[in-house]
């Protein structure tokens, strides 16, 4: 869920903003730039229920997601669940540098 928003203006005066989604497990801030966010403007609600697609950093010390793609959950069945199990081979090819915490 959505529970903050701040918008900005680049240096370059494109529209940007931050964000922070909430779930169960914790918080995440979102970096969501000019190009995401004139995509996903009409999102940017508190209280919205949204799936974002992204990069994890820790620039700064700070785990934060640079978002890619940002969607609105009207049904969940929208999206499948996560494969299990068969696909450790995929897992690894895809795994980074990033510890999990």
């Amino acid at each position: 869920i959505l529970t903050r928003v701040q918008n900005i203006l680049t240096k370059k005066g494109q529209e940007m903003c931050f964000i922070d989604l909430e779930d169960f497990g914790g918080k995440i801030e979102i970096v969501v730039f000019p190009s995401v966010f004139a995509d996903s403007r009409a999102l940017m609600a508190s209280d919205q229920k949204l799936i974002v697609y992204g990069r994890i950093t820790d620039k700064d010390g700070e785990l934060k997601m640079l978002a890619e793609k940002i969607k609105k959950i009207d049904d969940p069945s929208d999206f499948p669940p996560p494969a299990r199990g068969g696909d450790e081979e995929g897992v690894e090819a895809a795994r980074g540098n990033m510890p999990v915490l």
